[in-house]
């Protein structure tokens, strides 16, 4: 059976560009139909005079009328992809100033007529999604319009991933519904195609310290980066070249450090498009985890991330200071996105759960403990493989934590049903890929 996978994702995303980096990456053939883009801009839209951004701006009523218009033109050329693999691409919800966030698809007609066999939804930093949107914007000078919030960002985000839910659970009636999985630009293309094409193919969540080597580093002490970034090239290394294998990573969305910014004094700055000086919280794209230290050059669906100025000045309008106001926002999709993606997995691989402090201490990593809790929890179980290095954990408390009487190998492994402990990460990688091999 051929695939049909609707790829989701909101402005700001850049899902053209995404898909572009995919196909230069894919070699195989398939079709692919981005349906704002061509079934409703430049068929149904520029046929009746009318601009992209004027119909983003319309009445709901007429949004929706003119998105049938666009879909029934799309069934239309659904009969020339019978045979062969289709991504589907667009957007399930629209975000303006005006009117926050709102959805003119219709989930009967997706479900009906183009029969989604997986759901793809891309997601962004949103402060890097508010940088692409108000460029846009820009470029066209809106001056309100076309400009988000970031506040406005982040529900149409949630809305997006609800809404490929909800047309999931159309799809059938019972589970086990076509998978959704929702994935980050800022993966590597290999990630989305093995997704997408790959059968059978195993997906693991990492799980490892990232407040901990941050804070050292800020410390002056480097060493915690480092280790985290040497274990995630080498894990990368074995992605690359094991075919069946997918591999999720909390870094490839960072927006923590958007919020160290109330920590910092506002920045005065004089604005082109109001032509006066106003205050502004500036981003330097340097605090974000650079994932080029352990990607290194591969082909990611993210837009070339050299084209990303080096600060995104996000201005205080009104007194509104759009980084505060999301501050409580970005905390809860943390955890809420993380264990999505556990849930989007098939194994969980755990990297130094205890780790030095900026105090010099030994201590479990908080999320990575609360992470392996909520695996534990899952009524699906799936298999939690832990890599601890010695040098990080002088006190053994991974052991004494994990250690359940099963012992391997002269005690390098410790384990339970659905937990097992290594000291040697390539040991840890074999399991991976071992659980691969055995789907084949």
């Amino acid at each position: 059976m051929s695939v049909r996978a609707l790829i989701l994702g909101t402005t700001g995303v850049n899902k053209d560009t995404a898909l572009g980096n995919f196909k230069r990456y894919r070699e195989t053939q398939y079709g692919e139909v981005n349906f704002e883009h061509l079934n409703l801009e430049k068929i149904i839209l520029e046929k009746n005079g009318i601009k992209i951004f004027d119909y983003l701006d319309a009445d709901e009523d007429e949004q929706i009328s003119y998105w049938l218009k666009g879909w029934s033109e799309l069934k239309q050329r659904l009969n020339h992809y019978t045979d062969i693999d289709l991504l589907l691409s667009m957007h399930a919800v629209l975000v303006r100033r005006s009117y926050g966030t709102r959805s003119p698809v219709k989930i009967k007609r997706i479900v009906e007529d183009f029969k989604p066999t997986i759901i793809i939804t891309l997601i962004d930093d949103v402060h890097i999604k508010w940088y692409w949107t108000h460029n846009r914007a820009a470029q066209r000078k809106q001056k309100y319009l076309g400009k988000p919030t970031l506040e406005q960002l982040l529900q149409a985000r949630r809305s997006e991933i609800l809404i490929g839910d909800l047309i999931t659970k159309q799809i059938t009636d019972d589970s086990p519904y076509p998978p959704h999985y929702v994935i980050s630009v800022w993966h590597p293309a290999r990630v989305l195609d093995r997704i997408i094409f790959r059968k059978p193919l195993t997906t693991a969540y990492l799980s490892f310290p990232i407040s901990k080597p941050r804070k050292l580093k800020l410390a002056g002490d480097p060493s915690g980066e480092n280790e985290i970034n040497g274990i995630l090239k080498r894990v990368s290394d074995f992605e690359s070249k094991e075919h069946n294998i997918a591999l999720f990573c909390p870094l490839t969305i960072d927006e923590y450090p958007l919020l160290k910014l109330l920590d910092d004094p506002v920045v005065k700055a004089y604005d082109e498009e109001i032509g006066e000086e106003k205050d502004f919280r500036v981003f330097q794209m340097e605090n974000r985890w650079n994932i080029r230290d352990f990607y290194g050059r591969e082909t990611l669906l993210l837009t070339d991330d050299s084209k990303l100025q080096g600060e995104i000045k996000i201005p205080i309008i009104d007194k509104v200071d759009e980084v505060s106001d999301v501050g409580g926002m970005i905390r809860t999709d943390v955890g809420i996105r993380d264990y999505r993606m556990i849930r989007q997995s098939n194994c969980m691989a755990v990297f130094d759960p205890v780790f030095k402090t900026a105090a010099g201490e030994f201590k479990f990593a908080r999320g990575v403990l609360n992470e392996i809790e909520y695996a534990q929890k899952l009524k699906r179980k799936i298999p939690i493989y832990i890599y601890q290095n010695k040098s990080f954990d002088p006190d053994n408390l991974v052991s004494k934590r994990f250690e359940t009487g099963s012992e391997h190998v002269g005690g390098q492994t410790y384990g339970s049903e659905y937990i097992t402990l290594y000291f040697d990460l390539e040991r840890l990688l074999q399991a991976i890929a071992t659980i691969a091999n055995s789907e084949k």
